[in-house]
């Protein structure tokens, strides 16, 4: 049993750490495409099908979108939300909050299997206030993290050891769940694997241990098989970050020990943006860079050695949990960004073990000293844990944070720039899209931004020629399109209009102001029919928004009473 006081003090330290985030009401960075702007979730019951036959960046950027992810449980989760709480962020919020304190439960039920009892507490504790926990927990995309934990975890519980015919199909269905909440989960059966061998000294065909292995295996294969039907591609991370695997692997490892290793351990050096040119890459004749990648090549080496040859807890701790962070450790697949302290979340399984059963040696000589420097390291911990969350309370407060720990960023120049607009401080707001383009003059965001900006002020020469130098670099972007569709209509250019609409629902078939804006033009030109059907496709997908009870009799062949005008793509 884990103890009702025990469990009581870690969900209280769970709170302790993170509960201000359920206060939070903004949608920021990724949860602003993922979750605010999101037209399926918008659209309720009717765009659960779409939602869950559609990629995870496509639902919120379009076809075009760059990064192929899978995720329609972890959307279900959100659409199930916003039918039951609103828009209102702060409940989603506090789901998180919850599914971080069962992580942290569920931990210590983990290792009071695996580890002395001390060390397994003291494991727990350390996992509930990792500072670079703060992004999973804090942004409602983190959900990811969570959630895959949360399921993984329970599986392991659940199949580890002999396992009858409910215990197997109740935890090949947390695994089955996690599989559709983010991709590492596919790695779950190597280290289920490893597990084996650890604690059991079984293998996967062994008798009693390949009926497990073979449901799981044929989970993974179903959920390849229906990830490539509804993406067409087997996996893909956007723009590769680095041109070739040596400079990967060089820089990758010292980006290990500077922001994934120390953060976890002090809570300095957080961050939620580490785009380029942030981290320089590792240059093959740097004679600094290497010792990280030798340093890290050899302890998982050795690591490895001594978990095959004998079976050693502390190499499984080391090993097995870091396995997560193969697919974005750019070793099986290239990814578009160097890293997040996000994906640390279930990885830090292992340090948290390792924590606790360092602590509990500690604790076993020095009994003082070890209780007063541990109950000083959480109470650091979760101070750094509160404060790094307390960024995500508005926009400004985040890209204020963000451009703090990495003031070359132009995609968060230009986001805190669009915020500074809304916020009323124009020449502030300016002065940082300026400066986006700048910092990176290849990125769409910054131009759209200032697209929208002139577009606002009525200066349509300038709302024109932005938003070209915008399409010019994304040209798969809907709101640019749509955009772009209203600036022709300004000029008089009803075909230019037209065809930018056809485009923008090419890319994304659920856009609102795409298809509203088609359908006022249909109506113009005598095309009932047509218009009637987008005006359909609009209350659909924006059934709050004030014109779609207008949209809805029109389309019913009721009379055509002026609508409030035209809808516009956000920022």
């Amino acid at each position: 049993m884990l103890g009702y006081r025990r469990v009581t003090v870690l969900v209280l330290l769970c709170l302790a750490a993170f509960g201000a985030t359920a206060t939070q009401r903004a949608y920021l960075h990724d949860d602003s495409w993922i979750v605010d702007r999101n037209a399926l979730l918008d659209a309720g019951v009717p765009g659960a099908k779409t939602l869950v036959s559609t990629g995870y960046w496509e639902a919120a950027q379009g076809a075009a979108a760059r990064v192929h992810e899978y995720r329609p449980m972890l959307m279900l989760t959100f659409l199930a939300q916003r039918l039951t709480t609103g828009r209102d962020a702060r409940p989603m919020h506090a789901v998180n909050v919850l599914l971080h304190a069962l992580a942290c439960v569920l931990v210590l039920l983990v290792l009071s299997r695996k580890l002395p009892s001390a060390a397994a507490y003291a494991g727990a504790l350390s996992f509930a206030v990792m500072p670079s926990h703060a992004e999973a927990v804090a942004a409602l995309t983190g959900r990811s993290e969570l959630l895959v934990f949360d399921l993984l975890l329970g599986a392991w519980l659940l199949l580890e050891g002999p396992v009858p015919g409910r215990r197997l199909a109740a935890g090949a269905a947390l695994f089955f769940a996690a599989l559709f909440v983010k991709e590492h989960a596919l790695l779950f059966p190597l280290f289920l694997a490893l597990s084996d061998w650890t604690f059991d000294r079984a293998l996967p065909w062994s008798r009693e241990r390949r009926r497990v292995h073979a449901v799981l295996l044929a989970g993974v294969a179903a959920c390849l098989l229906l990830r490539l039907g509804v993406l067409r591609v087997p996996f893909g991370g956007g723009e590769p970050y680095f041109t070739d695997r040596l400079t990967a692997a060089l820089t990758v490892s010292r980006f290990a020990f500077t922001r994934y290793l120390w953060p976890s351990l002090t809570g300095q050096g957080l961050c939620p943006d580490f785009a380029r040119p942030l981290i320089p890459d590792s240059p093959r004749g740097d004679l600094a860079s290497w010792p990280p990648l030798l340093v890290l090549g050899a302890l998982y080496a050795a690591g490895a050695a001594a978990l095959l040859r004998r079976r050693a807890r502390w190499a499984f701790w080391l090993c097995a949990p870091s396995v997560f962070l193969l697919p974005t450790a750019h070793v099986l697949a290239p990814l578009d960004t160097i890293g997040a302290q996000r994906f640390l979340y279930l990885p830090s399984l292992g340090l948290a073990a390792g924590l606790g059963a360092a602590w509990a040696r500690a604790h076993a000589s020095r009994p003082r000293l070890a209780l007063a420097a541990g109950l000083l390291a959480l109470a650091g911990q979760a101070w750094a844990c509160a404060s790094f969350a307390s960024a995500w309370r508005d926009g400004l407060a985040y890209y204020e944070t963000v451009i703090a720990c990495n003031p070359v960023s132009g995609r968060a120049r230009a986001a805190y720039g669009a915020e500074l607009l809304l916020a009323g401080r124009p020449a502030e707001g300016d002065a940082q899209l300026a400066e986006a383009v700048r910092l990176a003059p290849g990125l769409a965001l910054p131009y759209y931004n200032l697209a929208r900006r002139a577009w606002d002020r009525g200066d349509t020469a300038e709302a024109a020629r932005r938003v070209a130098e915008s399409l010019e670099r994304d040209p798969g972007s809907p709101d640019a399109w749509t955009l772009s569709a209203l600036i022709d209509q300004a000029r008089g250019r009803p075909a230019e209009t037209e065809a930018s609409l056809r485009r923008a629902l090419a890319l994304a078939p659920w856009s609102p102001a795409a298809n509203f804006n088609l359908a006022r033009l249909e109506l113009a030109s005598g095309r009932r029919a047509e218009a009637n059907a987008h005006l359909r496709a609009f209350a659909r997908f924006a059934p709050r928004d004030p014109d779609a009870p207008w949209a809805l009799r029109v389309s019913s062949d009721g009379p055509l009473a002026p609508s409030a005008g035209p809808a516009e793509p956000l920022h």
